[in-house]
């Protein structure tokens, strides 16, 4: 574990357990087993984080601000603390934001940031954490609960199997290739959507979106950068290793948050098969997390020496 004062960061997945993430982490920062800053309770990818710090960088060299007093993640919300007139806020009592001076509350131009940015090292100024679910169990848990949601029950009257069946669809969510960890780790969403990004648009995000070798490649180096990630799939190692990442006296024991109302049909294997075409390269970067997993418990657990996956799985 890196001893570091760094902000912890956690990249939610959509359907991945992140909900379980929060509101474990939200009970250890309650009791004082981290004394870290969160960041949680919402959706935002690579770039956000890259963002966050390039303002933060330019205001604490600039302004002479502390690292943690520009923005702030509080119940699903994003808010910048420039146009904010309180002086501190609080969520459940956690000290989660820091308000500007009031002479200070301009945000930096978009040509400032681009250069605060160059040079940045995410993975050594914020410590980033995520959680990762298998592409084509995380794809029918979206497709179920989202049937759950006001919006989709008049449009959504599919079975699962008609749904990725439908050549007519205009409802994609479910096998949106990305979602399932590569787009949130290579910082690719779209500005305006669900996902929180740093608000701006590239050549290279564009090229990132068209290319999935490069896009896959990209989000594994920043899985390597993360301080701890767990899979879905394997759970209790995982808890042991975050135990570890983040210092704590013993094992956490991961809360049920947003678990299914009802069971849901277990699709078919041809249909499993069908989902998987549908999101190679989410695919690609599970099969390439369960070897990094592997080596990071050798590491941690069996006392070995430290040997990254050195055979990647087939690129798509």
């Amino acid at each position: 574990m890196r001893d570091t004062s760094n902000p912890i960061y956690f990249i939610h997945i959509g359907k991945a357990g992140g909900s379980s993430i929060d509101n474990m982490l939200r009970k250890y920062r309650k009791t004082k087993k981290i004394n870290k800053k969160y960041w949680g309770f919402n959706h935002f990818d690579w770039s956000f984080i890259e963002m966050d710090h390039a303002v933060k960088m330019y205001h604490s060299k600039s302004m002479n601000r502390t690292t943690d007093e520009i923005t702030f993640i509080r119940d699903g919300q994003v808010r910048n603390t420039y146009n904010s007139k309180s002086s501190k806020t609080a969520h459940d009592n956690l000290d989660v934001e820091r308000t500007a001076n009031d002479r200070d509350k301009k945000m930096p131009d978009l040509n400032t940031l681009k250069r605060a940015r160059e040079g940045l090292d995410v993975g050594h100024t914020a410590d980033v954490i995520t959680f990762i679910r298998h592409p084509v169990s995380r794809s029918i848990s979206q497709f179920y609960y989202s049937k759950t949601l006001p919006w989709a029950k008049k449009i959504l009257n599919q079975t699962i199997e008609e749904y990725v069946h439908d050549s007519n669809k205009t409802w994609f969510q479910p096998v949106n290739d990305g979602e399932g960890a590569v787009d949130f780790l290579a910082g690719i969403f779209h500005p305006g959507g669900w996902v929180k990004t740093d608000e701006t648009d590239s050549e290279t995000k564009e090229y990132l979106r068209r290319n999935k070798t490069a896009a896959c490649l990209i989000a594994a180096n920043r899985l390597e950068q993360t301080v701890w990630f767990g899979l879905l799939e394997d759970v209790d190692r995982s808890m042991k290793l975050l135990q570890i990442s983040l210092g704590l006296e013993h094992t956490p024991s991961l809360p049920k948050k947003n678990t299914a109302r009802h069971q849901y049909p277990i699709p078919s294997d041809e249909i499993k098969l069908e989902i998987e075409n549908h999101v190679p390269k989410d695919m690609w970067l599970y099969e390439y997390a369960k070897r990094l997993f592997e080596a990071r418990w050798k590491y941690f657990i069996e006392d070995l020496d430290y040997v990254p996956p050195v055979e990647l799985p087939p690129l798509p």
